[in-house]
């Protein structure tokens, strides 16, 4: 699951950064050193923001069930996320319980 922002502003910079950004390289309206202050401008949002989501859309996408290591391990990246459902009190006594036995 990923959380995306919910202001108006950062949801309009999500679905639109990429192709106006192309608009704006492709035209020459822009030259590339004030590419991103123009976006923010036009997007209502921070320079700092429009480069996160920069890096953010850059970034290869991952999955949760690929091994954690490359020695051959079995266990899954999402097996480090923490369940907030989670009861780690039973959870933490019950290994007790069967290492007893």
């Amino acid at each position: 699951m990923v959380r995306l922002s919910n202001s108006a502003p950062s949801r309009k910079l999500i679905h639109n950064l990429k192709r106006f950004e192309t608009r704006l390289v492709e035209t020459g309206e822009v030259p590339p050193e004030h590419l991103v202050d123009r976006i923010a401008t036009d997007f209502g949002v921070t320079p700092k923001q429009v480069v996160s989501m920069q890096q953010r859309l850059a970034a290869p996408d991952g999955s949760l069930i690929r091994p954690v290591s490359d020695n051959g391990g079995t266990m899954q990246l999402q097996a480090l996320l923490e369940d907030p459902d989670a009861d780690v009190e039973k959870e933490v006594g019950a290994r007790l319980e069967s290492r007893a036995f």
